[in-house]
């Protein structure tokens, strides 16, 4: 290939005098010339999948504090009510859910704030990442006062919660409507577009009665277990005229348990007069019926890690608090057929009465993607049963 330069009729090469006269263009120019980044073509996202380290971490938009954003710092935030006071604002992270808006990685996350009183107050976050790649809270909604959370999980591209409201004349102590909430993101809010209410509690008269049962499926055993004052629960099978007995006064040997289902009827033996507790929440994906769910108004174990729906791989980090015999907190990881993947406990800070904070890590090896359930509960003290079980659904990934 030849060289082949071009140039001007005085001698100087072409390129110099372009270059030329766009430095005096530049320099004589009245009209100031700004250089700028080009704009990108198409939002820019952050490829770093959401996890909930990062929500127990990150900033939030708060009505409750000086400042209109707080920072958490491992899912707490405090500040003085007023420099003269002992009494402090408070802000605890509850519970996370993940899944996606928009095809975009998305996380639901449910915090407490306290402003010194008797109140406690409990907001949903929708959070996302910014084209920045910064995580954000771009849409929240009050959810109410001292209401008693259950559950939160995406629901294709809704949100649902379930927690316990206030039906009309029930104390502020103590609410007794089970709500079942979903939301869809609006315009910086987060918009109702489903709700389901029944009572949390369905009254029960001594010896025996018929009931309706009108909350989620859930099996014999896990009613009797909620429930002392119940002795035995009797459950017809259409399919071939019997009867199904289930009785905490039978041996464990030829106990039955009877799966229950929305809509089912049933007969029950009280030793008095009482109420059980009739929560409308689905079990988490992956997780079996629930055998000892906690009290959703005082529970006695507080979940902050994992979230439900999180994609986790090589370990599964469990925290939060709890009020337990001995601080003994109890983990079990199954796959969704019911084998287990992993079966360990960790000790909280102090045992029960008080609560205490608890932090594991638990390694979990799986070979391929595989759907699981967390387990993080209390063994009772006088049988051996596991209660307040907490149960979150899981995806594991294998270890990298």
């Amino acid at each position: 290939m030849s060289n082949v330069r071009l140039s001007s009729s005085f001698g100087y090469p072409v390129g110099v005098l372009l270059l030329g006269a766009l430095l005096c263009g530049l320099l004589t120019s009245s009209t100031p010339r700004v250089w700028a980044e080009q704009p990108t073509v198409g939002p820019r996202y952050s490829s770093a999948p959401i996890t909930s380290t990062d929500l127990l971490n990150m900033t939030y938009p708060s009505t409750f504090t000086a400042e209109p954003e707080v920072t958490l710092v491992d899912g707490f935030y405090t500040e003085p009510v007023a420099p003269e006071l002992a009494a402090k604002i408070g802000i605890e992270f509850r519970r996370a859910a993940f899944g996606t808006i928009d095809g975009r990685d998305a996380a639901a996350v449910v915090l407490a704030s306290s402003g010194g009183g008797s109140g406690t107050f409990y907001e949903l976050h929708l959070v996302m990442r910014a084209n920045d790649g910064r995580l954000r809270s771009i849409a929240q909604k009050e959810l109410g006062d001292r209401i008693g959370l259950q559950g939160l999980t995406f629901i294709d591209e809704a949100i649902r919660v379930d927690f316990t409201g206030f039906a009309p004349g029930d104390a502020a102590c103590c609410p007794t409507l089970n709500v079942a909430h979903e939301y869809v993101p609006e315009e910086g809010t987060l918009e109702l577009v489903r709700a389901e209410e029944a009572p949390a509690l369905l009254a029960i008269p001594e010896g025996l009665s018929i009931i309706g049962w009108f909350g989620r499926p859930t099996t014999s055993s896990a009613i009797l277990g909620a429930s002392p004052p119940l002795e035995t629960i009797w459950a017809y099978v259409p399919e071939n005229g019997s009867w199904l007995a289930d009785s905490r006064l039978l041996p464990n040997s030829v106990r039955q348990t009877i799966l229950v289902d929305r809509g089912s009827g049933l007969f029950v033996v009280a030793r008095w007069a009482t109420e059980i507790p009739v929560p409308l929440i689905p079990p988490p994906a992956a997780c079996p019926l629930n055998p000892g769910p906690p009290n959703p108004t005082n529970p006695s174990i507080i979940v902050h890690l994992p979230g439900n729906g999180e994609v986790l791989s090589g370990t599964v980090p469990v925290a939060g608090r709890a009020r337990v015999f001995e601080g003994t907190v109890s983990i079990r990881v199954l796959a969704a057929d019911g084998s287990v993947l992993a079966d360990t406990f960790t000790t909280a800070e102090v045992g029960g009465p008080s609560f205490g904070a608890f932090a594991s890590e638990v390694p979990v090896s799986v070979a391929e993607q595989t759907e699981a359930c967390v387990q993080i509960f209390e063994e009772s003290a006088m049988d051996g049963s596991h209660v307040n079980v907490v149960q979150i659904g899981v995806t594991l990934m294998p270890a990298q």
